[in-house]
């Protein structure tokens, strides 16, 4: 769909598909509402949202996940400013997958595979490859992203997963069961040559009429749309193309209804309230959906304040770099972006962090200039401000992964197959050292101080609450940190 400014000759669509099982759900929420009606809510439903963003098999080319933060957020202002009683939030993270075949070409048996594969059943499943083709094409122009009502995931293409483009509010309408304005048109859009409309549409849809005589039974079958036929020479906001309803009668659409294909300066975008009873009543019978989470905070007061690498700074090494920012209320996570470049396009470092701090290794080169900048966010609130890009120099030096005192360590069993594990440790002389099991996020899962004494030394740590898989044990101490890799295989 939308941004559908016309790029010469080339439209932009919404590439919607299996509009059967769409308009099937449309009417049977339509009947819903005539028999029972919208169910009371208090405040409002909290809706979970996977994003999958695919990038190619080396991991390279996804879409940056700071865009996908910005498109959440603007997604969330959309519905809230249109007060549909819905907002959204990011469900156990962002899901990675790195696959050509899916990146390239997602409509694929490969590619549907993938999809497939990584779908989760109590979310809205939005996918974010290199574009949103559908299956057999859209027909009529390039497609910015579409929901698939068989499947019921959403593909949105990687150059309109961000803040600006409204095409992820538009597609979680179809999701909702709201159809376009233009229905029966989807395909064939109007022919300027034409001047009345026949009763029936090209896809065999009952055309409306101006007087709103059929509008249960027509079109999109929401009486406060007016008639639509995907007028693509829209004369900006005010449709001058003098198409005529089936009875003769002057068509006049709606150009700011977020639905149909009018251009996004026809701002601002919303939902009629015919729409939004659609939206609650899908909403209402989608129970996989109701989770019942709120918030810890809808807020999140950002940017954090940056401690080390300071601006301009130059680190001591090139190896071994320490991130450090301020803790920022509302916020449980951040997003860490480190680059050459200072708009993060060259081959960016990004992962997404538990805490305020994160050490890299191995991953720069010495004498070179790098830039990075943080962003504080939670699962419902992705809108804080990021820190300034802040720009440091990598020193000449290397640094080991070494305490001076110790002589010798090992963690037994490694796999970790059951509740606990025992670290065991030969010192020189003896220190106070903190040590944490960090997920590869860098999530601190699980820390204990701990007095070593010189001579042999054993430690028990409990990993009875930590799921199976991979983790890093650190010991530090107040500048010096070892650490191991671990398998939780229980």
């Amino acid at each position: 769909m939308i941004s559908l400014t016309l790029f010469g000759q080339q439209h932009h669509v919404c590439g919607l598909h299996d509009h059967e099982i769409l308009i099937e759900r449309l009417l049977a929420n339509k009947a819903y509402l005539n028999e029972i009606g919208i169910q009371n809510r208090d405040g409002v439903s909290y809706v979970p949202v996977k994003y999958h963003i695919i990038g190619k098999t080396d991991g390279s080319s996804r879409q940056s996940p700071k865009k996908v933060l910005d498109m959440h957020c603007a997604l969330n202002e959309f519905y809230a400013e249109g007060d549909e009683g819905i907002q959204f939030y990011i469900k156990d993270g962002f899901n990675y997958i790195d696959n050509s075949t899916a990146y390239d070409n997602h409509a694929s048996v490969g590619g549907t595979f993938q999809l497939t594969n990584n779908r989760v059943s109590n979310a809205v499943n939005i996918y974010i490859p290199k574009d949103a083709t559908p299956p057999n094409g859209s027909g009529i122009g390039v497609t910015l992203g579409y929901y698939s009502p068989s499947n019921d995931w959403i593909v949105i293409r990687k150059a309109d997963a961000n803040g600006s483009s409204l095409t992820a509010p538009h597609e979680l309408g179809h999701f909702f069961s709201v159809a376009h304005p233009f229905n029966g048109w989807d395909s064939t859009p109007w022919d300027g040559s034409m001047t009345q409309a026949p009763a029936t549409s090209p896809s065999g849809v009952p055309t409306e009429k101006v007087d709103g005589s059929n509008c249960e039974t027509a079109g999109d079958f929401v009486c406060d749309t007016p008639p639509s036929y995907l007028f693509f020479n829209t004369g900006g906001c005010n449709y001058n193309g003098g198409a005529l309803d089936p009875c003769g009668v002057a068509v006049d659409p709606d150009e700011y209804n977020i639905m149909d294909y009018f251009d996004d300066s026809c701002a601002p975008k919303y939902f009629t309230p015919g729409q939004k009873e659609l939206i609650n009543a899908d909403y209402d019978q989608r129970v996989a959906l109701h989770t019942n989470w709120t918030p810890n905070s809808l807020t999140v007061d950002g940017p954090p304040a940056i401690v080390q690498p300071a601006d301009d700074a130059t680190t001591s090494g090139f190896d071994h770099v320490i991130f450090e920012w301020d803790p920022v209320a509302g916020a449980d996570r951040y997003l860490l972006e480190v680059d050459r470049l200072s708009d993060f396009s060259l081959n960016p470092w990004i992962q997404v962090v538990y805490g305020t701090h994160k050490d890299l290794w191995g991953i720069f080169e010495a004498n070179k200039s790098y830039h990075w900048r943080v962003t504080p966010f939670n699962p419902y609130n992705t809108c804080a401000a990021s820190t300034a890009v802040n720009k440091f120099t990598t020193g000449n030096s290397t640094s080991t992964l070494n305490i001076s005192e110790v002589s010798n360590w090992s963690i037994n069993p490694n796999p970790v197959s059951q509740n606990n594990m025992m670290i065991t440790m030969e010192t020189i002389t003896a220190f106070d050292g903190e040590v944490a099991i960090v997920s590869t996020t860098g999530q601190t899962l699980q820390t204990k101080l701990h007095h070593f004494t010189a001579g042999n030394n054993t430690l028990e740590m409990s990993v009875e609450n930590i799921p199976n898989g991979m983790y890093m044990v650190n010991i530090k101490t107040n500048d010096q940190l070892i650490n191991k890799k671990i398998v939780v295989a229980k």
